[in-house]
């Protein structure tokens, strides 16, 4: 093994951390512990950080977290009182990857969108049904953007207005229960529309429920609903009536406004500039325990003013959300950083003083990158 002094005094006169020169793997991660060394002193993986410094070795290396209120003075104050952000690299204004995609969007209006015709359905779970099974079992097509009865009580007219909202390149943060070595067979952060994890499914059974008792006073037995889904259970009306929901939510898959006031199956991550923001979307409802908190780069992301930054604008984001919408898939290789978070639960004393020593970043960002680096590394330490 290395000389860990010998790693310490190259790491202070480059003004790197230790770990950055220590290799991944169980070898370079077990190291860490004794090695991390920076210009602000000597910051030691807790307890809590060495197993997962050997799990994401191979693509994270360990920064030393700032002291809070260092990081509260440093960090860049942006929040839903202003429309600043953390600059990336990423496409020129128009030339995104899918700006074709949304000129298409605005062109149509979506309002003269039409299935495919004759295509049999082969499953349930996730994406575009060109065509659906009716009563007795015959093919129909599915309905466009103006079903009888849409979801929200009219069908989204204001598509072309999306082009008025300005898409950056920024480093936002996003709050998961996912560990990164989760986030990593996944692909990275996959927009709701896509899922099909057991968890989801669940959701959107009890929301089918919930729209059949609001809509139609039907009582739907929500386990009934979850083996539909999955493609194992009893074909019908009440399943037509799912198949015409699911339409009616694909049709308004990718619509900004919608997707700001309800994520469910939409097809953007939501990500936001202000790092608070995230911790309090990371431990909201039933998490407990570790969460983790990231930074992310998103090019091309749609950036949300409030109604009072853009009166006027149809779609615009939350009050106090600070929100970037990423389009479709935010790979794993856009993760810039990542740190735990512990919840406190005043029943589990072990949960007390869990500050971790460490922020994970991309293997070799924070070093080809001090600046930014030093800002994404204060905004994940002011987080307490």
């Amino acid at each position: 093994m290395r000389d860990l002094r010998k790693l310490g005094r190259q790491a202070a006169r480059a003004g790197l951390t230790a770990a950055s020169l220590i290799p991944a793997g169980p070898v370079g991660a077990a190291a860490l512990g004794a090695a991390l060394f920076s210009k602000r002193g000597t910051s030691p993986l807790t307890p809590a950080d060495e197993p997962w410094a050997q799990k994401l070795s191979a693509d994270f290396e360990c920064i030393p977290i700032m002291d809070v209120q260092e990081a509260q003075a440093r960090r860049p104050k942006h929040d839903s009182h202003n429309l600043h952000f953390i600059q990336a690299p990423g496409p020129a204004p128009g030339n995104h990857a899918d700006q074709a995609f949304f000129r298409e969007l605005e062109r149509r209006h979506w309002q003269d969108a039409s299935p495919s015709a004759g295509l049999r359905q082969t499953g349930h779970m996730g994406g575009h049904r060109p065509m659906m099974l009716g009563p007795n079992n015959q093919l129909i097509p599915m309905p466009g953007a103006r079903p009888e009865r849409p979801l929200h009580g009219n069908a989204a007219r204001d598509w072309g207005e999306m082009a008025a909202l300005r898409r950056i390149n920024a480093y936002t943060f996003r709050g998961d229960q996912r560990s990164p070595d989760l986030l990593k067979p996944a692909g990275g952060f996959q927009p709701p529309s896509t899922r099909t994890d057991d968890k989801y499914v669940k959701l959107i059974a009890d929301r089918f429920v919930a729209y059949m008792q609001q809509r139609h006073g039907r009582t739907i037995n929500a386990a009934d609903a979850v083996r539909y889904i999955k493609g194992q259970g009893q074909r019908g009306r009440d399943w037509v009536e799912y198949e015409i929901w699911r339409a009616i939510l694909k049709s308004e898959e990718m619509h900004i406004g919608r997707m700001a006031g309800d994520e469910f199956l939409r097809g953007y991550i939501s990500t936001t500039r202000d790092p608070f923001t995230t911790l309090t979307f990371a431990t909201r409802g039933d998490a407990k325990g570790v969460v983790w908190l990231y930074a992310v780069h998103t090019q091309g992301g749609f950036l949300l003013p409030t109604k009072a930054q853009a009166p006027g604008l149809a779609h615009y984001g939350q009050d106090n959300e600070a929100e970037v919408a990423h389009p479709g898939t935010l790979p794993f290789d856009k993760i810039i950083a990542a740190r735990s978070y512990t919840i406190v639960d005043f029943n589990d004393p072990t949960t007390f003083n869990q500050r971790p020593g460490v922020v994970f970043f991309k293997r070799g960002f924070y070093q080809e990158n001090r600046a930014v680096g030093d800002i994404l590394l204060a905004s994940l330490s002011a987080l307490g």
